[in-house]
């Protein structure tokens, strides 16, 4: 329902649900122009699909009505866009997908196939991790991320310093809080 479909509706139509698109635009943190397209087809396609519910003669102008029922769809897209929705316990896991939110983190087929360090984990095991882990990384900041990165690319921790432009000291500093973080959320088996 490109532009194209502009036809099937009247004027005054077309100007209230860009106008609508427009300021809701303006008014959001979580919209930009790039979605203006979208957001207005959305908003012809609802209007399209409820206008013969609009009666004459009910005290309201029709632009009203439109320009009510258009900024409740767009309150509804951004709700659910915005919306955490709780992920299923059993989540399929790809074999590619990183065990953080670190694009260059092992992923599962890595763990996986590494026998070299104890027994196998199992898939429940693995997700457990992922989350868990995920949620560890969430409370470093960016350099203790950094840090931990390229300890795991198994940089020695004189390396990391210069890496960083940073004192050994303050290395040894970050690896203490990044300790500390792992223990408090209960990862201090995965400290090596």
């Amino acid at each position: 329902m490109g532009p194209k479909h502009d036809d099937h509706f009247d004027g005054w139509e077309i100007a209230v649900a860009k106008n609508v698109v427009d300021q809701f635009i303006a008014g959001s943190d979580w919209f930009t122009e790039q979605d203006f397209d979208d957001l207005y087809q959305e908003c012809r396609l609802r209007w399209w699909q409820v206008r013969s519910s609009y009666r004459v003669g009910m005290g309201t102008k029709p632009e009203s009505y439109m320009g009510k029922v258009l900024r409740r769809k767009l309150t509804d897209i951004q709700r659910e866009r915005t919306a955490k929705k709780r992920k299923p316990f059993y989540q399929a896991l790809s074999l590619s997908d990183p065990l953080t939110k670190d694009d260059d983190s092992n992923t599962v087929e890595d763990v996986l196939s590494d026998d070299s360090s104890g027994p196998a984990r199992s898939f429940h095991e693995l997700t457990n991790l992922k989350l868990d882990l995920d949620k560890a990384f969430e409370h470093l900041n960016p350099r203790q991320k950094r840090v931990c990165q390229l300890i795991r690319e198994e940089e020695k921790r004189d390396a990391v310093s210069q890496l960083l432009g940073l004192k050994r000291a303050t290395t040894y500093d970050e690896l203490i809080r990044i300790r500390k973080i792992f223990q408090d959320l209960g990862l201090k088996n995965y400290l090596n």
